[in-house]
């Protein structure tokens, strides 16, 4: 097993540190593009996954995503994306429920979690984004009322059941949404 020497520690000590005190510069950003790969697989991190209803147990608020950050045909659909639960990182020192609200607004969307709690949790050990695909994703469900009204557009649709194109993993999301509160 290789090992780092303590001068090297010290240096990723003091990198780590620095990333952290400057979140802000980045626009909320935790690490910039060519450190992020790394940094997903170097440690766990927190996700919310936002499943947002206009009554509970009902429909769920789907966002169609087409980047092409990875396209391994599970990822992107082959370039096409997927539909795929609001959400995103947590950011140090931000509480959770701040980013699930964070997260909803950076669509235009308007939400309040119905609790503190999360209903559910999927680890995901071995996501595209890290480095060798060791990205290590721990993905927290929170119920969201909606606020506001939201229009339906081509990026933005009501799913009563499962979509055919769905992100890697984000099926999993529904199927506990439905399973906790009961499919209306």
């Amino acid at each position: 097993m290789k090992t780092m020497s303590p001068e090297r520690m010290a240096l990723l000590g003091e990198l780590l540190t620095e990333a952290r005190a400057t979140i802000g510069s980045r626009d909320g950003n935790i690490v910039d593009k060519v450190a992020f790969a790394p940094m997903v697989a170097f440690k766990p991190n927190v996700i919310v996954e936002l499943l947002i209803f206009e009554y509970l147990g009902g429909s769920v608020l789907l966002h169609l995503r087409k980047d092409q950050f990875k396209d391994d045909g599970a990822w992107a659909q082959n370039g096409q994306g997927g539909w795929h639960t609001i959400g995103g990182w947590v950011l140090p020192g931000e509480p959770i429920r701040n980013a699930c609200i964070r997260h909803a607004k950076s669509m235009g969307i308007d939400v309040r979690p119905i609790s503190d709690e999360n209903f559910g949790y999927r680890e995901d050990l071995c996501h595209p984004y890290g480095t060798n695909g060791l990205g290590d994703l721990r993905h927290l469900y929170f119920a969201c009322e909606l606020i506001s009204p939201v229009k339906e557009t081509g990026e933005l649709k009501w799913f009563d059941h499962m979509p055919d194109k769905m992100l890697r993993g984000h099926e999993k999301h529904l199927e506990k949404y439905w399973k906790k509160f009961g499919k209306k």
